[in-house]
């Protein structure tokens, strides 16, 4: 399960430098379970490469070597099986914490209204089918839905007591910085719910469907497909970077199998897009972990710990994305 984290918008660009940070102890934990690399990546909905580099991290700041691979998986060294232990007490020490202040937290009170707004590249079949799972879970309350540009949203944000705001980000640092810009005109504050690992869907008679990751640079010589109006923020394409200069959009995924058929192009997507919309065991696509992570960011006008009914459907979030 993972923390969320209030950041607030002086640091909004710091990275967490602690040590053994939570995620890498998540990794560390459910990789001595697995024994594969590849299974924790798709247990978390990200990639291979991701898991790698938080164990890489975790060695160089303990100065022990962690795991060790071979042709028959990933074992956890004798020091890993150590560090592993400590991982998932401390996990289940704070599923512990979290379930005694439950005690202590305000609770949820019947036919509440929760205000929902997305930028328009969350409008889609899987993202409206998610929101309505929630309500089929919770049925005393009310989504009521606003798909907005990001500026828009962010104008709107302060007219309800209980409102989330999902938009996604790229961690790029010019955009990161239009980002800070954006938000800082408002007294809002920013929590980075959880990062989303992004996947290049591609035809499987593709060259692209030959590499096992790959990067921006990997793609300069094609087009990259992405749903409409889903470049960071809906701010202009002039604040894209020139990595993205081949960025293009489709209206729906229909289409877009259409093009990738055509081998025109690869398509950005999410692990779960993927699943969704081509089938976990496509026989014509295939996607391939891309090193770049989208961010699903949430924006709020007041504290989230203020707000129970905010919580719980971040909560809900966490545990679906």
């Amino acid at each position: 399960m993972l923390i969320m984290f209030i950041i607030k918008l002086p640091y909004l660009l710091r990275k967490e430098d602690d040590l053994l940070n939570l995620n890498q102890l998540t990794y560390l934990a459910h990789l001595q379970q697995s024994g594969s690399l590849a299974k924790t990546a798709d247990h978390f909905f990200t990639s291979h490469q991701v898991i790698r580099n938080a164990i890489i991290g975790l060695e160089e700041e303990l100065n022990v070597t962690l795991v060790f691979s071979s042709n028959r998986g990933t074992k956890l060294t004798p020091a890993g099986q150590c560090a592993a232990s400590y991982a998932q007490r401390t996990i289940d020490g704070l599923h512990e914490l979290q379930e005694q202040l439950k005690n202590y937290q305000p609770t949820l009170t019947k036919n509440q209204t929760l205000h929902l707004h997305i930028v328009p590249s969350m409008a889609t079949e899987y993202y409206f089918d998610l929101f309505d799972s929630y309500v089929a879970q919770n049925a005393s309350v009310k989504l009521e839905f606003k798909i907005s540009p990001f500026q828009q949203m962010l104008q709107e944000i302060t007219d309800f007591d209980h409102v989330v705001c999902l938009t996604m980000s790229l961690p790029q640092k010019a955009l990161l910085n239009k980002l800070k810009q954006e938000i800082t005109q408002y007294p809002l504050q920013m929590i980075q719910l959880i990062e989303l690992s992004n996947f290049i869907c591609t035809h499987k008679s593709t060259k692209y469907a030959q590499l096992k990751n790959c990067s921006f640079d990997d793609l300069a010589d094609t087009s990259i497909f992405t749903f409409l109006n889903s470049n960071p923020y809906c701010i202009d394409d002039e604040c894209l970077t020139n990595n993205l200069s081949n960025l293009r959009y489709f209206g729906d995924y229909a289409s877009l199998k259409r093009i990738l058929k055509k081998k025109q192009g690869v398509a950005l997507l999410k692990n779960h897009e993927f699943d969704y919309y081509f089938g976990k065991n496509s026989d014509d696509f295939v996607q391939i972990p891309l090193d770049n992570d989208y961010n699903v960011c949430i924006i709020a006008a007041v504290p989230i710990e203020s707000s129970p009914l905010v919580r719980d459907f971040l909560s809900f979030l966490r545990r679906t994305l």
